[in-house]
This record gives structure tokens, C-alpha cells and sequence, in this order.
């Protein structure tokens, strides 16, 4: 800055302070050894408050300022009070808060109870011993304290924190920071108990070295920098460590140096390196962004040669870039500072051409000291106030109060000892001036860091941050902090729009009232909206979104809380809806745009925000507004996703269906593709389309969600579905995505549909030779599928007459297979051997008739299967539980001896049967009857429409294995059984001999049947008797054992002995035992013989 700019900026600033001459009674001999001056509010009888002077001997001089006259706010005459010898120190500090003077002395930590007394131990003037108020106390593990007497008796000194060349404290955050000559860091707590005790410690040089091996590429963090030159802490958990050639920031906690991240380029990188050689000084403040009394945090004001910075601690989400306005409606918490999300913040605010020697905060300004003159900055905004000149060399300046009602004035002191008294002027009176003078910034700063000493009423508070908010928005394109503005002062988003922004955000029906809404503020913003242009308005279009997105929080907690309210606040509750109905259609508006930009970072978090807002069951977008928009712009996702909120089920359906068919077209156009895409821009904008496929998924989708109540859409829609993709189409049915709340589809209504349906007749009917899937070329197999799956999947429950429908039209669909093969076509005995689509519909069958899901009536379905559908019978016979039936069909009609014998074992395991269905299948092998009994109801069936009728049932030829012919070799064969089947039977026999009733199987063999045949059998047989006679025996053995302990604690329990006093009484009736018979109960209880009954 030049310095007519300077001047004219001095010349346009109100003086912040009047000085007063202030004369000093007994004025200090040698003001140059003065170090620093203090201030303390902690009343000294009727005497405060009391500066103090600190010289390089170690004294401590203290003064009272008097005010001039009565009820006067400047100070005129300093009366010198006492004078305390070696207590000062460099690092000395007055906790008013604490009540204590916190020092060094004999480079030990030292505490003095406030006020300061003037007794011999302080003035040093006495005899008396020193040691005798010495408190100072090393507890174990190093724990030290100072407890409430000890601070009682106005001294405590901490023995163990001997060579502490350095300390530092932070009153708010209860916190003290001791640095030893061994460069051991030492955080201290001050309790509640009014007590000091060492949180932590950590030896600075095995620090450094960790931090220099980790990062060999920067030197400046190693033990070669330190001594540490100045200590500032900033929190509860973290200190700012200045050193000789850098500085650093870590966390107590962890031991953690923070990390320090500055922009590359910014004129605030100079100080990421800098030192106490170029730093000329560094002083703590409060932060101007974290005044929260749980979490107290200081910055850190460094001045460097040319210019100063604010270093300050930040969350990790503080400076992202402007995108994240869209991602979330605020940052996360910034006053969230955990180790893992704090980092070091450096930002640049000032620049001069002298550097300064000294640092001031007086709330809430800030001065420096350049020797010849004190500047004066607004703290908020770091804009030049004022500027003070100096008579001669200044020594200190300390803040201090005269009075409850007194502004607070800064002393200032310079050589030869003279005072100088600056009255800060009233703060109200500094932001009149500042917004007399257009100096917005200034103003609202002031408003900001003192809310409670400017006397400002709500109404211009508004207007003044609205007025500020303006101007940063046209003038210097400060969209963010001009909308954040806007915020705090509580602006109408309508006011905010209709200044701004263009009048196309707005909804067509509020364009009547945008005309009436202009504001003082206002009136010179009638160019704004034109000059908004690329990325301009980009940039206020992404401010304005999280302006709204703020405004649609708030009132949407009013409006929560006005549904509770009584009925006088209909038109309240009226204002709020038609201002949230503005909101969400201004803010879906610019996301849409926001979609459109050419930053990818921008459009592609605006679409997930769009879509999590037109989602949204609570957005009060106007219906009509947001449906054109959305259309005009080809946002066909939000389109639905907001359809679909709104439960407009048929326009979003209606609009996928005009996707898939322009889909459709522009696929099967590729020759003229130039045609295709000219209709399709013309039809639905820019946006790319989706393949016919990926729509029809959609509409798939979409159709899965929609209950019983919207039954007649999701027929109407799958029908297209059903046409093109049959078995997506299914899945509308079988795999549903209703809502527990909702009711789902009547599957009967299901079936009656899908019979309805047209199918292509182009599908292919070849199917695999072991699937049980059908094609879906005729509705009757659409219906089919759909019961089979659903039954299967078992989500919903399915009524038993449509599982019956379910063999009906497997039944009908062979039929009209067969018909259609003519003469050609026949049934075969088994499943596995049939061929083509009548195989695959078999299988589909058997498979439904086997599973355990299904619900048939097997009584209804036996009498309409054919005969020949052996494999049917025999599932529809072992569902009745007429298992000799069903080893008859296996063993007679198909003379499968294997497939018999595995239906007794899938009996038997699964508990369908027990061991007696081994015997049937042994009397069936050895006293086989003349003729089946399913023989005459087979011959006189008329079977399957295109079957031919079956001849009587042939003589039985067994299917013999390797495994059992040999066993007959010598066997001359018998009149009843042919040697295959006795064969068969011993087989049985010796396979399963724990499962066959013994007598009964002698009874059924042969009395040829050769013994060496059998010799496993009656080996297993006779182990299995000896191994139950074994058992038998052991059970007994452990049963007489039981029997002795029992009688053996009968015996014990009998022995025992009962005193009855004459004061038992009886449990239930409570009267008392006395002589007469009584019972003993386990638990102790005593009771009379008579009451035995009652009691149990």
C-alpha cells in the first residue's frame, strides 16, 4: 500500500482512543530496565485495579491509577504501591480467573495467591525464614500439587520444576507449559481443587530426532534447533514452540507435531520457515473463529520484517475447495479438534514497512509498536484505525479497566518515565463512524467480536450485515463470506434472490411478489444479475446453494415446531410452507445448472446432491415448476427419482417407456445415425440415452416397488416388458421389492394376468436335455414359472388351490405337446428318458411334485395321471404315504431293484418310514403277488390324449448286479421266487441288517437259500445283540451305582437332626410348630404334618 493510500485510509478512520498525560508519583529511576508491564483487575482491598512494571532485576513494581475526577474515565495521577523483589520474570503471568501470580524464582515454577500482599516474604525486608511458606511438594510418579490451603497461605513453590527456563499459560483452558534448561516440555492442569498436576512430559531432542529420521528431506525440526525460544499454548492439547530458525505446533496429547499445510505461492509460505532471527514477535490471541467457553483456543499473531500472519489451528475440512458446498450443507464441526483432523493454518493480514517491536491485544484491537508510533488495528478485519505517535521510546503497554462503567484504557509508558493514558473510545460509537464513512468491513467486525458492547438494535444490525454482505457480493466477488453474511443477518431468501440473482430461478408463481420485494440494502443491485456470467456464476451459484440449503434447515426445525402449536398459527404455518415450497425450487434449480457447468468436480457431486434432493420425501419443490425444468433441462434421473417421491407412478412410468422406445429406435437406426440423433435432440435434449435394455431394467425396477393398490399399473406396464424380455419380465413378479408396510401383489390376480399376456412366438422351444427351466413361448409357461418360483422362493404365501393349479398346467401342457406331436409322440416310463419340450415340462413336474415347498393335493392329482408317468405316480403315491405302491411301480412295472432300494433308503433317512419298509420291499422280492394291483387301473386308463394304451404288465425280469449273482450260483431256484430276485433280497439283507426285522426276513427266505449267501447277515445280526447285551449289562451296572449314592444321601438326609424352638413357626399356616408332628421341606422350611397337602 503507497502512502497517499495510507493517508487517505487514516484520514477516513475514526481515532479509536483519547490520550490523557498521566502523572506518576514516585517514577521508576531507571525506566529502561523495564521488561514488561502487567495488569492485574484482582481488587487489593478497596484498590484495583493495579499495573504492574516488571524490571530486569527481578522487582515487581505496582501503581494504582486514579481517575481524574469523580465518575471520570480517564486516568490522570499513578500512585506508586508496592514494590516485590525477585518475583518477576520474563514469563510472568497474572491469572485473575485462578486467582494466582504465575512465575519463576531461582528458575523454579512459583505461584502466589492474588491479591499480592506486601509482607516480608515478598518485599524481602524480614528475618524471618522463607522456607517456612515453602510448599512445594514432589509427589510419586511425578505428580505435583498445590492444594486449596496451600494457596491460602499466599505462596506455593514447585521444588521438582527446578531449571525451568520457560513458561506459559492459558486461562482459559486451565492449562500451564513448563520448559526445562534440558528442553523437557511439562504440561501441567489446574483442577478444580485449585491444584497444578502434570498431565504429561516429553523430552523436546528425542522428539525432534524421531521427526528429522522419519522426514530427512527438511532439518529445520531437529535437536541441532533447539533451545526453544518462546512458548505459546493455544489449547487445551496442543502449544506453539517457537525455535531459532523455525516453529512448530504440537499436540501435548500424542507428542505429535501438527501439520502445517499454506498454499503454494501465498505470500504466507515465507513464514512456514521462519524463526525467532526473523520473527520480531509473536503473541497470543483469541481465536476470531472458536469463541466457545468449553473449547478456549488462542491464535498466534506473528510479525515478521515486512509483514505478519495469524497462525491458528483448523479442521481438516476448513479450506476445502468450494465443491464441498455442494457435497454438504455446512462443513463438519470446525471446533472438532482431535489429533487426527487438526492441522496448522498460516494466513497472511497485514503489511508494513517497519517491522514492529512489540505486540498489543485490546479487544478488539490490536497495536503495534514501531517505536515512534502505536498503530491501531481493527482486530476483525485488520484495517488501519489509528495511529498513535510516540514522544519518545516506548518501554510496555499493558489493558486495563478503571471502573465497572469505564472503557478500558491502555498505559503506555516511555523513557524518560512518563504515562500516557489511551481511553478507548465506546464501541458503539466506532461503528457509527465506521458505516458513516462506508467502512462496512470495519463495522461489521466490531458487531462480530463484541456483540454485547455495541449497542446496536436488530433491524440495523440487519441491514448493516446485509448492506456488508452486498458489497462483497458486486464488488469484489466474494460470494461465500457475502452469503454467509446473509445468513447471520436473517435476510429474506426472497430479498437475497430478487437483488442477486437472475429472475429465471425464481418460480413463475412468485414473480408477482419479487416485483414488491426491494430493501434499502437493495436498491443499487439492479445490474448484479446481468453481470453474473461464467464461472462468476458459477461461483455465486455454489454460495447460493448453501445459502439455501442453511434457510431450508432453519425452517425446517420452525416448521417441525409449529405443528405443535395451537390452531392461531395457520397462517404462520401457511408463510413457512410457501417459503419452503421457494427454497427447494430455487435450489433444485441451481443444482440443475450446476449439472450443466463444464467442471467435472462441480457437476458430478451437483448430481448426487440433485438426486438426494428430489428423493427426499420432504421436498416442497412446486410440482409444475420442477417437472418442466427438469424436462427442459434432460435431467431424466431426477425426473423419475422425483416422480417417485411425489408417487406420480404412471408419469414416471410413462417417461421410461418413452426412453426405451426411443432407445429402441435410435439402436435399430444405426444407418442413419445423423437422423436418430437429431429426433432424439429434439424429443429429450442433450442427454445421452441408455440402451433399450438398460430401461427396460429400469422399468423393471420401478414396477417391483409397487404394492397391491397400484396392481392395475404394474399389469399395465409389464405387458411391454413381458413382450420384448419375457424373463426380466417375470422377475416384475417373482422377486419383489415391496415394503413390509405395503401389501403385496394377490397372486392370484398375478396368474390371471400372465395367462393374459402375448408372448413372442419367435422364441426358440429347444431346451437343455437336464434343465427344468421352461422357454417362455406360451403364457400358460409364463403362469407356470411364476407359481413354481414363487412357491419355491416362499416370500409370500401361496394359496394350496394354486399349487394344484400348478400340476394342472404342467398336466394340460404335455397334453396339448402331445397332440401337437401327433402320432409321433409318446410317453415313456421314465422321466430321464423323455426328450424335447415334453421331457422338460416332465421334470418341471417331478421336481414340483418332489419338493418339499409344495402344497398339492396329491388325492386330486393321482386320478389325472397317467399311467405311464411312472415317475409322477410313484411321487404322487409316496406324498400319500402309500410306500408298498409306490415299490411296486419300481420293482414290478420298471423291475429296477437299485431304484427301489434307494426309495427305502431316502425313506428311512428322511423319517418318511420306518425299518418296515424294508420288509415290504423283501416280501415284494420273495412272496411276489400273480398281478399288481395297479395293473387292471393301468390297462383300463385311457392315459394322455396321443398315448398308446399299455399290454398286460410283462413276467418279471430282474435286473441283476455283479455284486449278488454270485451268491446263487449253486441254487436250483424255487417256486415261489426266481433266483434274480432271492438274489435281490440277500442283497438286502446284507446291506442292511440293523434295519431289517430279523424274524420276519427268515420267515420270507427260501429254505434253499444257501447260509454262506447270508453269512454277513447273521454276523451283523448276532454283534448287534451281543453289542445291546453289552449295554444292557453296563446301564445296569451304572443304574445299581445311582441307586447305592441315592440311598446312601436318603441315609444322610435321615440322620440329620432339627432343633424346633418353641418360637418356629409353621410356613403355611404361621402358627406355631410346638410338640406336635411337623415336616422338614429341603429348603429349611418347617411345617405341621397336617399342612403337608396345602404346602404342595
Amino acid at each position: 500500500m503507497d502512502a497517499s493510500a495510507r493517508l487517505r485510509e487514516v484520514a477516513a478512520a475514526a481515532s479509536a482512543y483519547d490520550a490523557t498525560d498521566v502523572d506518576v508519583d514516585k517514577p521508576l529511576k531507571k525506566p529502561q530496565q523495564i521488561e514488561a508491564m502487567l495488569a492485574s483487575r484482582v481488587a487489593w482491598g478497596d484498590i484495583a485495579p493495579l499495573l504492574f512494571f516488571g524490571t530486569s532485576d527481578g522487582t515487581l513494581h505496582s501503581y494504582v491509577p486514579s481517575a481524574g475526577a469523580q465518575g471520570s474515565a480517564s486516568v490522570s495521577y499513578l500512585r506508586a504501591h508496592t514494590a516485590y523483589k525477585k518475583v518477576f520474570h520474563a514469563c510472568a503471568q497474572f491469572l485473575d480467573s485462578w486467582g494466582v501470580f504465575l512465575t519463576l524464582v531461582d528458575t523454579k515454577m512459583t505461584l502466589y495467591a492474588l491479591p499480592l500482599q506486601s509482607n516480608p516474604q515478598l518485599d524481602g525486608n524480614a528475618a524471618a525464614s522463607l522456607s517456612s511458606l515453602l510448599y512445594g511438594r514432589s509427589g510419586g510418579a511425578g505428580r505435583n500439587s498445590i492444594g486449596g490451603g496451600v494457596m491460602n497461605d499466599k505462596m506455593v513453590v514447585m521444588d521438582d520444576t527446578k531449571q525451568t527456563t520457560l513458561l506459559a499459560a492459558h486461562e482459559g483452558a486451565k492449562v500451564v507449559c513448563a520448559l526445562t534448561k534440558q528442553q523437557t516440555l511439562r504440561v501441567y492442569d489446574w483442577t478444580v481443587n485449585r491444584s497444578l498436576e502434570l498431565r504429561t512430559q516429553h523430552e523436546l531432542p528425542l522428539l525432534f530426532a524421531a521427526l528429522s529420521e522419519a522426514n530427512s528431506t527438511s532439518s529445520l525440526l531437529s535437536p541441532s534447533a533447539l533451545p526453544i525460544q518462546q512458548l505459546i499454548v493455544l489449547s487445551e492439547s496442543h502449544v506453539f514452540l517457537l525455535l531459532k530458525k523455525s516453529w512448530c505446533v504440537i499436540n501435548v496429547d500424542s507428542g505429535k507435531v501438527i501439520e502445517m499445510q499454506v498454499k503454494d505461492g501465498d505470500a504466507a509460505a515465507a513464514f512456514a520457515n521462519a524463526g525467532a532471527d526473523t520473527i520480531a514477535c509473536a503473541i497470543a490471541l483469541p481465536s476470531r473463529h472458536r469463541q466457545q467457553a468449553h473449547h478456549p483456543t488462542n491464535d498466534v499473531f506473528l510479525a515478521g520484517k515486512h509483514s505478519a500472519v495469524i497462525v491458528s489451528l483448523a479442521a481438516d475440512n476448513e479450506d476445502e475447495e468450494e465443491e464441498t458446498i455442494i457435497d454438504a450443507k455446512l462443513r463438519a464441526n470446525p471446533h472438532n479438534l482431535s489429533d487426527d483432523r487438526v492441522r496448522v493454518k498460516v494466513q497472511r493480514v497485514l503489511e508494513y514497512n517497519v517491522a514492529p517491536r512489540a505486540a498489543y491485544y485490546h479487544h478488539p484491537l490490536l497495536l503495534l509498536d514501531q517505536q515512534d508510533k502505536l498503530i491501531v488495528y481493527n482486530f476483525g478485519s485488520m484495517r488501519l484505525m489509528q495511529t498513535i505517535p510516540n514522544k519518545a521510546t516506548l518501554f510496555g503497554a499493558a489493558v486495563c479497566h478503571v471502573g465497572d462503567a469505564a472503557n478500558a484504557i491502555v498505559a503506555v509508558t516511555a523513557s524518560p518515565f512518563a504515562m500516557q493514558m489511551h481511553t478507548r473510545r465506546p464501541l458503539t460509537q466506532l461503528v457509527e463512524h465506521a458505516k458513516a464513512v462506508n467502512r462496512l468491513e470495519d463495522a461489521v467486525a466490531l458487531c462480530k467480536l463484541s456483540p454485547d458492547d455495541v449497542n446496536v438494535n436488530d433491524d440495523e444490525l440487519q441491514s448493516l450485515y446485509a448492506s456488508y454482505a452486498m458489497e462483497l457480493f458486486t464488488q469484489k466477488r466474494a460470494y461465500n463470506p457475502a452469503m454467509s453474511l446473509f445468513l447471520e443477518s436473517g435476510c429474506r431468501v426472497m430479498d437475497v434472490l430478487v437483488a442477486l440473482y437472475p429472475r429465471d430461478l425464481l418460480p413463475r408463481s412468485a414473480s408477482s411478489s419479487a416485483n414488491s420485494s426491494k430493501t434499502s440494502w437493495s436498491a443499487s443491485a439492479t445490474s448484479t444479475a446481468a453481470d453474473l456470467k461464467g464461472d462468476d456464476l458459477v461461483r455465486s451459484l455454489l454460495a447460493l446453494i448453501l445459502f439455501l440449503r442453511c434457510k431450508r434447515d432453519a425452517v425446517a426445525t420452525t416448521y417441525q415446531r409449529a405443528l405443535g402449536a395451537t390452531q392461531r398459527h395457520k397462517n404462520n404455518e401457511t408463510n413457512k410452507d410457501n417459503e419452503r415450497e421457494l427454497i427447494d425450487t430455487v435450489l433444485l434449480k441451481c443444482l440443475v445448472l450446476i449439472c450443466e457447468t463444464n467442471e467435472e468436480k462441480y457437476a458430478a457431486t451437483a448430481k448426487r446432491e440433485l438426486l438426494a434432493l428430489v428423493s427426499a420425501p420432504d421436498n416442497a419443490c412446486e410440482m409444475g415448476e420442477a417437472e418442466l425444468f427438469l424436462r427442459s433441462h434432460c435431467q431424466w434421473n431426477a425426473l423419475l427419482a422425483f416422480y417417485g417421491a411425489r408417487k406420480q407412478h404412471r408419469k414416471a412410468l410413462e417417461l421410461l417407456e418413452d426412453l426405451e422406445r426411443t432407445a429402441t429406435t435410435a439402436a435399430s437406426d444405426k444407418d442413419a445415425k445423423a437422423t436418430t440423433i437429431a429426433a432424439g435432440a429434439a424429443t429429450f435434449g442433450r442427454e445421452e440415452l441408455q440402451t433399450s435394455e438398460a430401461y427396460m431394467v429400469l422399468i423393471t425396477s420401478y414396477l417391483q416397488r409397487l404394492g397391491h393398490k397400484k396392481a392395475e399399473l404394474v399389469f399395465e406396464f409389464s405387458r411391454r416388458v413381458l413382450a420384448v424380455r419375457p424373463t426380466l419380465g417375470l422377475t416384475i413378479f417373482t422377486k419383489r421389492n415391496v415394503r413390509e408396510q405395503k401389501e403385496d401383489l394377490d397372486p392370484s390376480l398375478v396368474l390371471s394376468h400372465l395367462k393374459t399376456c402375448e408372448l413372442p412366438s419367435s422364441a426358440s422351444s429347444e431346451t437343455d436335455q437336464e434343465t427344468t427351466t421352461l422357454p417362455l413361448i406360451d403364457a400358460r409357461f409364463l403362469a407356470i414359472e411364476y407359481l413354481t418360483q414363487a412357491i419355491a422362493n416362499g416370500a409370500i404365501r401361496i394359496l394350496p388351490r394354486l399349487h394344484d393349479e400348478v400340476v394342472y398346467l404342467l398336466l394340460d401342457a404335455i397334453t396339448t405337446q402331445l397332440q401337437h406331436q401327433g402320432s409321433s409322440g409318446r410317453l415313456t416310463s421314465r422321466v430321464r428318458s423323455q426328450r424335447g419340450l415334453i421331457g422338460t415340462l416332465r421334470r418341471k413336474l417331478l421336481a414340483f411334485l418332489e419338493a418339499e415347498s409344495s402344497a398339492y393335493h396329491p388325492e386330486r392329482m393321482l386320478s389325472r395321471t397317467p399311467m405311464d408317468m411312472v415317475d409322477e405316480r410313484a411321487a404322487l403315491l409316496s406324498r400319500l404315504g402309500r410306500h408298498h405302491e409306490v415299490l411296486q411301480l419300481y420293482a414290478i412295472e420298471l423291475q429296477d431293484a437299485s431304484l427301489a432300494e434307494a426309495y427305502c433308503n431316502r425313506c428311512y433317512e428322511a423319517k418318511l418310514a420306518d425299518s418296515s419298509i424294508y420288509s415290504a420291499l423283501l416280501r415284494l422280492y420273495l412272496r411276489p403277488q400273480h398281478s399288481s394291483p395297479l395293473a387292471a387301473p393301468r390297462s383300463a386308463s385311457t392315459g394322455v390324449t396321443g398315448g398308446s394304451s399299455s399290454p398286460a404288465p410283462p413276467p418279471i425280469k430282474w435286473q441283476r448286479s455283479s455284486s449278488t449273482s454270485h451268491l446263487l450260483h449253486g441254487s436250483a431256484g424255487s417256486s415261489n421266487a426266481s433266483s434274480e430276485a432271492v438274489a435281490a433280497a440277500v442283497s438286502i439283507l446284507n446291506k442292511y441288517p440293523e434295519r431289517i426285522d430279523v424274524p420276519t426276513a427268515l420267515e420270507l427266505l427260501p429254505p434253499d437259500v444257501p447260509v454262506a449267501s447270508l453269512s454277513f447277515f447273521f454276523r451283523r445280526v448276532l454283534e448287534r445283540q451281543v453289542e445291546r447285551f453289552r449295554n444292557g449289562q453296563v446301564k445296569k451296572q451304572l443304574s445299581k451305582m445311582e441307586n447305592f449314592k441315592t440311598r446312601e444321601v436318603l441315609a444322610n438326609k435321615r440322620k440329620a437332626s432339627v432343633t424346633v424352638w418353641s418360637s418356629h413357626c409353621c410356613s403355611v399356616c404361621s402358627k406355631r410348630i410346638g410338640t406336635g408332628t411337623f415336616v422338614r421341606l429341603p429348603n429349611g422350611a418347617l411345617l405341621h404334618y397336617a399342612c403337608q397337602p396345602a404346602a404342595a
